[in-house]
């Protein structure tokens, strides 16, 4: 019966956490996180990532307070390509070119790891300027630049992301 026990055990350390339960930087970095909402984003029908919105507790959305964004990869991705592409939206968001952003791609560059399957990048927005990034729950970097809250974090909950259904379900609208 010893082995039996064990052999669950083991098995239930295998299963995956639950899909709201906050990764450890969530609850050290926003006071009462609780998911806002989820939603998978792919490509031609690849998953590409599954990204989770934590707000305060019985709070809505709002881009004024704290927040984190997780995403968990599903497939590999360079870290010149997670900034490169970061760029792109918000210089398309905000129709201009991204030489204009040159400066905030090369601090997402330093910033962002090669990911591989199941890494996980959270960013968390304490200020409008100010956002700390954690890969798998370590703390990579702080990044400041002009309007970084509206502007890196509207690639997913602004007013004109590529995917306003994704917008939805993570604002928890859907």
């Amino acid at each position: 019966m010893k082995l039996v026990g064990a052999a669950l055990i083991f098995a239930a350390s295998l299963m995956p956490a639950s899909a709201d339960e906050r990764p450890p930087e969530v609850a050290r970095a926003v006071a009462g996180a609780e998911l806002r909402g989820s939603a998978m984003v792919d490509f031609l029908r690849f998953p590409l990532y599954e990204a989770q919105l934590w707000t305060p507790k019985q709070q809505r959305v709002d881009q004024a307070d704290s927040f984190a964004l997780s995403l968990t990869y599903k497939r590999g991705f360079k870290a010149r390509s997670l900034a490169k592409g970061s760029v792109s939206e918000i210089a398309r968001i905000e129709g201009r070119p991204k030489s204009d952003f040159a400066d905030l791609e090369a601090m997402l560059r330093d910033c962002f790891v090669d990911v591989t399957e199941d890494d996980r990048i959270t960013g968390v927005s304490a200020s409008p300027d100010t956002a700390t990034f954690f890969v798998n729950g370590a703390q990579s970097c702080t990044v400041s630049y002009a309007k970084l809250r509206d502007r890196f974090f509207g690639i997913w909950l602004g007013s004109d992301t590529r995917d306003p259904d994704v917008t939805a379900r993570l604002r928890g609208e859907l």
